[in-house]
């Protein structure tokens, strides 16, 4: 793995059998007596310089080895995706360590682990890392019922930022989100100033657009929308789960529903 990266398993563990760790042990001498804890003490004080007092090293926050974990695995992703690659050029690579705000569990909760067996083998990684961290990422949504979102829409959907302006890997070039849909679902038309790629996980929706025939996108394929190019995702048969860089404007706005304003 990358610098950085991590293995599996501090949140939760839907698909963590897909990640283990072997450790070879040290070859030991079976008639070597075992040393005596006052010997074990006293090296530890030869090798301490004077004055200096030993710190326990303080444990890995695994939060934000999630959010490194997940960075690593992306890079890989876009490796083997050349349309992913070139929309992000060389933005994740002057990213800086995390600084991932208190997680937030997804509202769709357990819901999201359908989407272990509805991935490609190139997209399983990124997908398994997901549902086992779910727990450690801060899920949100964009829209409420007073932005005429159903009950069903709003108990069946969620995304995370991985890159932004504001973090938890701050760019102020790019936009990377993690978002799920539920099955049978609606994303009704909308557009935003970000160019945007949906690099599709795991499962399949169709995309809409105006002048161009509907599409139905699944795992380990991307679909590609311009600067305010207005769009709908049909989750039939659904669920999708997507990873979706953005690139160019305001980073940070809110998609809006229906046209672009004028």
């Amino acid at each position: 793995m990358p610098s950085g990266s991590v293995t599996s398993g501090t949140c939760t563990g839907a698909c963590r059998a897909s990640a283990v760790i072997r450790i070879a042990a040290a070859p030991v001498a079976i008639d070597a007596p075992p040393p005596a804890p006052s010997d074990i003490a006293a090296a530890a004080r030869a090798a301490t310089p004077a004055g200096a007092m030993m710190t326990p090293t303080p444990p890995p926050d695994p939060i934000a080895q999630a959010h490194l974990g997940l960075l690593d695995l992306t890079r890989a992703l876009a490796l083997t995706d050349p349309g992913l690659a070139g929309f992000l050029g060389d933005t994740l690579d002057d990213l800086g360590p995390p600084q991932p705000p208190p997680p937030r569990p997804p509202v769709m909760g357990a819901a999201l682990a359908a989407c272990c067996g509805l991935a490609v083998p190139r997209t399983q990684p990124v997908t398994d890392w997901v549902i086992d961290h779910a727990d450690c990422f801060a899920w949100q949504q964009s829209y409420t019922a007073a932005d005429g979102m159903g009950a069903d829409f709003l108990a069946a959907y969620g995304w995370f930022n991985l890159v932004s302006p504001v973090g938890p890997f701050r760019s102020d070039r790019l936009r990377i989100t993690v978002g799920y849909w539920g099955p049978g679902i609606v994303y009704p038309e909308h557009c935003h100033e970000p160019a945007e790629v949906y690099a599709v996980l795991a499962g399949a929706a169709r995309f809409r657009s105006p002048g161009r025939p509907p599409r139905r996108v699944g795992a380990g394929e991307s679909v590609a929308h311009a600067s305010w190019q207005v769009h709908a995702t049909d989750l039939d048969p659904g669920p999708l789960l997507a990873l979706i860089p953005w690139r160019g404007g305001d980073l940070m706005a809110r998609a809006t529903l229906g046209l672009p304003p004028m």
